[in-house]
C-alpha cells in the first residue's frame, strides 16, 4: 500500500491514461491470475456521454497496489488525467484507445476530520508563503496539475521570454533608426511597458485572490469537519465569486496581450516595407553610381584631351614668338644695314682704290675666299624671309651698284661725273630696297604677333575649360565619395532592418504565448467559478460526498496561485527592466554598439524564431 506517500489513505485517486484494447485485455489477464486482486476488481464501461471520454476501465486503489502499479502513479485525485507509468503504454496511445481510471472509493472509506488533520496544516503554510512554499504530495500534485492544464506551454520559458521582449523592442527600435518603422515600434515598446506593470499588478492580484480561496478551502474543511455546513457553502461560494473577478482580470489581460501582438505585427509589416523600400533604394544608388562612374570617366578623359590642346597650344603659340621675334631682329637688321650704306656711300665711292670691294660687292651674297660655296640652309618660315627678300629686292639693285661702280673705276673723269650720279641714284634705290625688306619683316612679325595672340586667347579658353572640367570632376568625386557612404548607409539600414523583422517575429510569438497563458488562466478560473454553484451545493445530500471534489479544487487553486506566483515575479524582474530601458534609451551611436553587441547572442534564437513569422511582405504595387 502507498499510504506512507499518501496524506489521507481514505481518499480515493482517480488515474487516467490512453490505451489500447488488447493492453487493457492484457492487463485484465494478469489481475485474473492474482488471487488477491480478482475479489477487488470490477469492470464497469462508462458511456462516453457520462465522462465526455473514451471507455473506461474501473479500479480502486488497493486493485493498482495490488499489481504493483508504480507509486508515482497512484494518487491523483479528483478525476485529473494522471501521468501514471507512461511507459506501459507508450506507442498505444490513439483516438479509439481505452481508458485506464482508478474511481473514487465511497464517502464512508474517509472521514472529514482525517483530511483536516492532513490538509489543513499545509495549507496554513501555502497561505503564509503566498506559494512560495509547497510540501510532500502537494507539491508533486501541483507539478502534475501544471503540466495537466498548462500542456505543452513552458510557464517559465515564457516569463523568460516575456522579460526579454523589452530587450528585443530596444534593439529593434535602436535599429530602426529614423526609418518610418521607429513609430510603430516606439509605440510598441511604450505599450509594453504599460503591460508589464499591468501584469505585474493583475499578478499581484490572482496570488492574493489565490490565498483568500485557498485560505477559505482551509476553512471549509475545518468546518466540514465539524460539521458546519454553511460556513462550508459561504466560503465555497465566496471562491465562485472571486473565481469570475480572477475570469474578468485574465480577459482583460489577454486582450492587452493580444492588442500588443496586433501592433507588432503593424510595426513589423512596416519595417517590411521599410525593408523593401530599402532594397529599391539600393538598386537606385547602384545606378547613380554606375552613372556617375561614367560621367567621372568621361570627365578624365576630357580633361587628359584639354590638357593635350593646351599643351599644343602653349607649343605653338611660342613658336609664334619666336618667329616674329626674328622677324622682327631682321628688320631692324635691314634698317641698319641701310643707315650705314646711307653713309659710306659717298666716302666709299671717293676713296674706293681699284683692289678694294664696292658696296654692291659687300652686299651681294657669294661664297667666301677659300671656301666652297655653302648650301643654303633649310628656312621653315613662310615667305617673305631675308632670303626671298634679299633675293627679289635687294640683289638686282646691289648688282647695279657694283657694275657702276667697276666702270667708275675704269671711267675718264669726263665719264665719271655721269658715272658718279648714276651710282648715286642706285645706291639710293639700294637703300630703299633694304627699306622695303624691313617693312616686309616688320609686317611679317605683326602677323606673327597676331597668330600669337590668337593662339594665347585659345590656350586661355581651353585652361577656363580644364578648370571648369576639373571642378565638375571634383564634385563628382566628392558625390562619389558621399553617394559610397550613403550606399554603406542603406547597406547598414538593410542589415538592421533584417534584425527589426527578426526580433520583431521573436516578440511577435512571446506575446501569443503570453496571451495564450491569461486565456488559460481564464479558462481555469471559468471552470472554478462554476465549481461551486449554489444550486449543486444545495443538491449535495450529505457534505461528507464534497470532499473529493473540495480536495480536487484546493489543489486547483493552489496551482494557480503557484503559476501567478511565478507570474508575479517575472513581471517584477520584467518591470524594473523596462523601466531601465526606457529611462535610457540609447543615441544613434550607442544603438549601433548595441545592436552588434546583441546581435551575436541572438542570432540563433531569432533563427529559430522566424519560422513562427506569418506575415508575408506587402504586394508590391504597380
Amino acid at each position: 500500500m502507498h499510504s506512507q506517500s499518501h496524506p489521507f489513505p481514505a481518499i480515493l485517486t482517480m488515474a487516467r491514461v490512453q490505451v489500447m484494447p488488447w493492453a487493457v485485455i492484457l492487463l485484465a489477464g494478469c489481475l485474473q491470475s492474482c488471487e488477491a486482486v480478482r475479489s477487488q476488481m470490477t469492470f464497469n464501461i462508462v458511456s462516453l456521454a457520462d465522462l465526455d471520454m473514451s471507455p473506461t476501465l474501473e479500479m480502486d486503489e488497493a486493485t493498482l497496489d495490488s499489481i504493483g502499479w508504480p507509486e508515482h502513479a497512484a494518487h491523483r485525485h479528483g478525476g485529473e488525467l494522471s501521468l501514471l507509468d507512461r511507459s506501459v503504454v507508450a506507442g498505444h496511445e490513439s483516438d479509439a484507445g481505452m481508458v485506464l481510471a482508478l474511481k473514487p472509493l465511497k464517502a464512508e472509506d474517509y472521514s472529514p476530520a482525517e483530511l483536516a488533520k492532513e490538509v489543513v496544516p499545509m495549507l496554513r503554510n501555502v497561505v503564509r508563503s503566498e506559494f512560495g512554499e509547497l510540501d510532500g504530495w502537494l507539491k508533486e500534485e501541483v507539478a502534475f496539475k501544471k503540466t495537466v492544464k498548462f500542456a505543452r506551454f513552458d510557464i517559465t520559458q515564457n516569463f523568460i521570454d516575456f522579460h526579454n521582449a523589452g530587450s528585443l523592442l530596444q534593439v529593434a527600435l535602436a535599429a530602426a533608426g529614423t526609418m518610418p518603422c521607429s513609430v510603430p515600434i516606439g509605440v510598441t515598446l511604450s505599450n509594453y511597458a504599460d503591460l508589464v506593470h499591468k501584469s505585474w499588478e493583475m499578478g499581484h492580484a490572482f496570488v492574493s485572490a489565490s490565498v483568500e480561496a485557498v485560505d477559505s478551502h482551509r476553512v471549509a474543511i475545518l468546518a466540514l469537519a465539524k460539521n458546519k455546513p454553511q460556513i462550508v457553502m459561504r466560503r465555497l461560494l465566496g471562491c465562485s465569486a472571486l473565481a469570475q473577478k480572477m475570469v474578468d482580470g485574465a480577459t482583460q489581460m489577454a486582450e492587452a496581450v493580444s492588442g500588443l501582438v496586433t501592433e507588432t505585427k503593424q510595426g513589423l509589416k512596416k519595417a517590411l516595407e521599410d525593408r523593401r523600400a530599402n532594397a529599391e533604394e539600393m538598386r537606385n544608388l547602384k545606378k547613380q553610381f554606375a552613372d556617375l562612374d561614367s560621367n567621372i570617366a568621361g570627365m578624365q578623359a576630357e580633361l587628359e584631351d584639354l590638357e593635350s590642346n593646351i599643351a599644343d597650344a602653349k607649343v605653338e603659340e611660342e613658336n609664334f614668338a619666336r618667329r616674329a621675334d626674328a622677324a622682327r631682329n631682321k628688320a631692324q637688321n635691314m634698317q641698319m644695314v641701310g643707315t650705314i650704306m646711307g653713309s659710306l656711300t659717298e666716302a666709299l665711292t671717293s676713296y674706293a682704290n681699284p683692289g678694294a670691294k664696292s658696296i654692291g660687292q659687300l652686299m651681294q651674297p657669294g661664297p667666301t675666299p677659300s671656301t666652297s660655296p655653302a648650301q643654303p640652309a633649310p628656312n621653315k618660315e613662310p615667305a617673305p624671309d631675308k632670303a626671298a627678300a634679299v633675293k627679289s629686292v635687294v640683289e638686282p639693285l646691289s648688282r647695279e651698284v657694283s657694275q657702276i661702280e667697276e666702270k667708275l673705276a675704269k671711267a675718264s673723269e669726263d665719264d665719271a661725273v655721269a658715272l658718279r650720279q648714276q651710282l648715286s641714284k642706285a645706291k639710293e634705290a639700294l637703300r630703299n630696297g633694304y627699306k622695303e625688306v624691313r617693312a616686309m619683316f616688320t609686317e611679317q612679325a605683326k602677323t606673327l604677333d597676331d597668330k600669337e595672340a590668337a593662339v594665347h586667347a585659345n590656350r586661355v579658353e581651353l585652361q577656363k575649360d580644364r578648370r571648369k572640367t576639373n571642378a565638375e570632376l571634383q564634385k563628382s568625386l566628392v558625390a562619389l565619395s558621399h553617394l559610397k557612404e550613403e550606399k554603406s548607409e542603406v547597406a547598414k539600414s538593410a542589415e538592421l532592418l533584417n534584425t527589426v523583422v527578426k526580433t520583431l517575429g521573436k516578440v511577435q510569438k512571446t506575446f501569443m504565448l503570453t496571451a495564450t497563458f491569461w486565456k488559460l488562466i481564464k479558462t481555469s478560473y471559468e471552470k472554478l467559478a462554476s465549481k461551486w454553484l449554489k444550486d449543486s451545493l444545495e443538491e449535495a445530500i450529505e457534505l461528507e460526498t464534497l470532499v473529493p471534489d473540495l480536495v480536487a479544487s484546493t489543489t486547483d487553486w493552489i496551482t494557480l496561485g503557484s503559476v501567478n506566483y511565478m507570474a508575479r515575479l517575472g513581471m517584477s524582474q520584467a518591470a524594473e527592466h523596462v523601466d531601465n530601458i526606457l529611462s535610457d534609451l540609447p543615441v544613434k551611436e550607442a544603438a549601433a554598439n548595441m545592436v552588434l553587441q546583441t546581435a551575436g547572442s541572438l542570432a540563433q534564437s531569432l533563427q529559430e524564431d522566424e519560422a513562427i513569422l506569418q506575415l508575408e511582405e506587402p504586394e508590391k504595387t504597380v
